[in-house]
């Protein structure tokens, strides 16, 4: 249930509540916060294990890679705060749910799908009592006969097709990915399993371009190359 809530429900309520706010880009960059959050919550519950120093160095350099995505100099044209915040804190959640798996479900994992489809099955569980009791909430200002229910498209377009985008995400984002991040984390670790998250906000620049036509400017093509960088450098490993 934590794992299931920390790795699921909630990172996916506050990255979609998020998106309503921020561009895509932005998205993917407050998820570039799983490692640096990843090594901050191992040094508190894996004591024994250790945290080298070039991964350390890593995560500031990827950090600094982030910031450079994101340009805070700019005085005109920053993000929504509460919508940055909510994935910022969706992406934390990430590197506290790979740590808490490690720390109390290592050694009851048996490998396969029997760990990621439980987390899974309880965070579709979780998003049901969720979505309930939103509903019961808001049913007379939203109008909606059922919590599955979906507002009407004032343009008089099918339903068909959101609910194809919904069934695609589900099953690349979260059903296949979810199932080889496991197996990242089971052979290397919470930290070097965290650090390709570092990918996500250049591909989501990169799509923004292409698909959304947004516009990419030199500090985040210098940004990408500091994220690439960092991610190596975490998931290199040791010499012997």
């Amino acid at each position: 249930m934590v794992t299931g809530f920390l790795l699921g429900a909630l990172p996916f309520s506050l990255f979609a509540m998020g998106e309503e706010r921020v561009s895509s880009a932005l998205a993917g960059i407050g998820n570039s916060t799983t490692p640096i959050a990843t090594v901050v919550f191992s040094l508190l519950l894996l004591r024994a294990d250790k945290i080298g120093g070039r991964k350390i160095v890593g995560v500031v350099i990827g950090f600094v890679g982030v910031l450079v995505i994101m340009q805070p100099w700019q005085s005109q044209g920053r993000p929504d705060l509460l919508g940055f915040a909510m994935t910022l804190v969706a992406g934390m959640s990430y590197g506290l749910g790979w740590t808490y798996t490690k720390r109390f479900l290592g050694k009851v994992d048996f490998g396969g799908l029997a760990l990621p489809a439980a987390q899974m099955l309880t965070s579709a569980a979780q998003m049901i009592v969720a979505v309930t009791i939103w509903w019961l909430t808001q049913r007379t200002h939203l109008s909606l006969a059922a919590p599955w229910s979906l507002h009407a498209n004032a343009a008089g377009g099918s339903a068909l097709w959101p609910l194809v985008a919904v069934l695609t995400l589900g099953v690349l984002g979260t059903g296949i990915a979810m199932s080889f991040q496991y197996d990242v984390v089971r052979a290397a670790g919470p930290t070097v399993g965290a650090s390709v998250t570092y990918l996500i906000p250049v591909v989501s620049v990169a799509l923004g371009v292409l698909v959304l036509k947004e516009r990419l400017q030199w500090p985040q093509f210098a940004g990408a190359a500091v994220v690439l960088g960092a991610a190596v450098l975490i998931g290199r490993a040791k010499r012997r």
